[in-house]
């Protein structure tokens, strides 16, 4: 029984890179999916935005890639955001997906710690809506992701109609789900919600993706942030 190594990306090894982003094009369709760049932009980012951090997990086991995960740890609001993440569907059985959700809460702890905290308060994510899809088969995959979130126990955040920007120019405003995964037993409020998404606007979309503030306003505007 070989051992899954854990490595935190920084975007020098290139082979690798072209790995991970050859998962990432299988796993996501492409209205959801970030050009490439933005995982460069991300590492060029991270040098500069301590202790705001973006983190680029992959789990390997050999010279063979299993999963991978993208996210950023949000200091403002000590808060992990998960922005992508996937496991090679021959793998997927191993519970690989929830093995590395579980490994980058140690990512985020890490990260938190590191800005001065003792751990991370909490973690975020986006996934799609079940309305949101466009075939039955769609819907079911939706589903699938929801009951894997809620496994893991991330919740539903009620209070907000979240949109994501749109990820190519010219596109549509997403509606999706929002999942919290709460670590530090207080209540959330919507306004701390409010201001978890404010954060990803700001360190993500604006400062990764490089998307126009005015496109960014409307869309905090249109959820009532």
């Amino acid at each position: 029984m070989m051992t899954i190594q854990w490595e935190q990306m920084r975007g020098q090894n290139s082979a690798r890179m072209d790995e991970v982003l050859a998962l990432y094009d299988r796993s996501f369709p492409l209205e959801v999916r970030e050009p490439h760049d933005v995982f460069y932009s991300g590492f060029q980012y991270a040098q500069t935005a301590a202790p705001n951090q973006f983190c680029l997990l992959i789990g390997v086991e050999g010279d063979q890639l299993l999963s991978f995960a993208s996210g950023h740890y949000l200091a403002e609001v000590n808060t992990g955001f998960v922005v992508y993440i996937a496991a090679d569907s021959n793998h997927r059985n191993r519970g690989m997906g929830s093995k590395t959700l579980a490994k980058m809460e140690d990512v985020f702890n890490e990260a938190a710690f590191l800005a001065g905290k003792s751990k991370v308060s909490g973690i975020i994510l986006e996934t799609e809506k079940e309305e949101e899809a466009a075939t039955t088969m769609e819907e079911m995959e939706c589903r699938k992701r929801m009951q894997f979130f809620a496994k893991n126990q991330y919740q539903p955040c009620l209070g907000i109609d979240y949109v994501q920007p749109p990820l190519h120019s010219e596109g549509p405003t997403v509606p999706l789900n929002l999942l919290f995964k709460n670590l530090d037993g207080e209540n959330v409020h919507d306004e701390h919600v409010w201001e978890i998404v404010q954060q990803i606007y700001s360190e993500k979309y604006s400062a990764v993706n490089n998307i126009e503030n005015t496109i960014l306003g409307n869309c905090l505007k249109q959820m009532g942030i």
